[in-house]
Parts: C-alpha cells; sequence; structure tokens
C-alpha cells in the first residue's frame, strides 16, 4: 500500500467567495511522524511561496502526530 499526503488552502476572494485549492499530493512513506509531516507542510508551502503571515488556521484530526504537527508549525520559519 502506498500513503500519500496532500495540502489544500481554503479562502474568500474580495466579493466573499469560497475559495478551495490543492497545493500538492505527494507520495509520503514511512512512519507519519509529527517532526515529518511538519516538514512536508514546510516544503509544500515554500515551493508556493506562502508565508507564515497567510497561514491562520490549520486544522487537522486529533492524533497524537497531528497535534505535533500543531506544535511543531507553529515555530517554522517559512520563507515570507
Amino acid at each position: 500500500m502506498r500513503n500519500f499526503f496532500s495540502l489544500t488552502i481554503h479562502g474568500i476572494t474580495d466579493s466573499w467567495s469560497r475559495k478551495e485549492f490543492v497545493l500538492a499530493v505527494e507520495h509520503f512513506p514511512g512512519s507519519h511522524t509529527g517532526k515529518k509531516i511538519s516538514e512536508i507542510i514546510s516544503t509544500i508551502l515554500n515551493r508556493w511561496e506562502i508565508g507564515k503571515a497567510s497561514c491562520h488556521c490549520f486544522l487537522r484530526d486529533s492524533g497524537s502526530n497531528m497535534k505535533k504537527v500543531n506544535y511543531i508549525i507553529t515555530l517554522l520559519h517559512f520563507k515570507h
């Protein structure tokens, strides 16, 4: 079985229309640790030049690895 990671963004236009975009769907082998998930999120956001100031909320499940991601991601410094 192959595992994949996807990252989707959501936003609102100037005319208050909701928009969402899939930034990436990538093969994600191995353990799904908080550190590895944080690294892939950071890589994808940097690839799209989305800075930390533009990330207002991360939605996740309640798994312990995702709780760790939430903690790590607040410490990361993106390019912009």
